[in-house]
């Protein structure tokens, strides 16, 4: 009661508060339910243009819309993105325990980058060392450095166990 929700514009928002602005004139006040699902696509399609945006939040926010009964299709119309970008980012939901952490850790920020973990970790029989071999110095992960590594992974064939042939005396 009394408080309002930015649904677009925040970042114009907060730098009003910096430069000392008293007010900030906005265009349109509406009566809104708080967990309207066409205000969080709103957001979503303001918030995915930026750069910076993590892909931490990308993925709760395309999940959330998914359990709120949106398909990839539908969701991709709104976002005027294409539905295979939607597809990926969706399916990271589910990523292995550690790529999560290094995606909420801001370590990678690509969504195609995170599949390559996945698949590293799915080929790896140490996955910390083959995610640390990813890791520039300042432990971010590239797309490059990590398909190095799963390119490194698909070229060790296991060996097959050596037939064992035993003689009796």
């Amino acid at each position: 009661p009394g408080k309002y929700v930015i649904e677009q514009g925040e970042r114009r928002w907060r730098a009003a508060k910096i430069a000392g602005l008293a007010k900030l004139y906005c265009v349109i006040v509406k009566d809104r339910k708080p967990n309207d699902q066409a205000r969080m696509v709103r957001q979503l399609t303001e918030n995915i243009q930026r750069d910076n945006m993590k892909l931490q939040d990308l993925i709760q926010s395309i999940s959330q819309l998914i359990q709120n009964g949106f398909n990839q299709t539908e969701i991709a119309a709104r976002l005027g993105k294409d539905r295979t970008y939607i597809s990926r980012i969706a399916a990271l939901a589910s990523s292995k325990e550690e790529v999560l952490k290094l995606i909420a850790d801001c370590a990678v920020n690509d969504a195609q980058t995170a599949q390559i973990l996945n698949n590293i970790c799915e080929k790896s029989t140490n996955i910390a060392k083959d995610l640390e071999a990813c890791k520039d110095k300042d432990g971010l992960i590239s797309r490059g450095s990590a398909q190095a590594v799963l390119d490194r992974l698909q070229k060790i064939v296991p060996q097959k166990p050596k037939k064992v042939v035993a003689f009796e005396d």
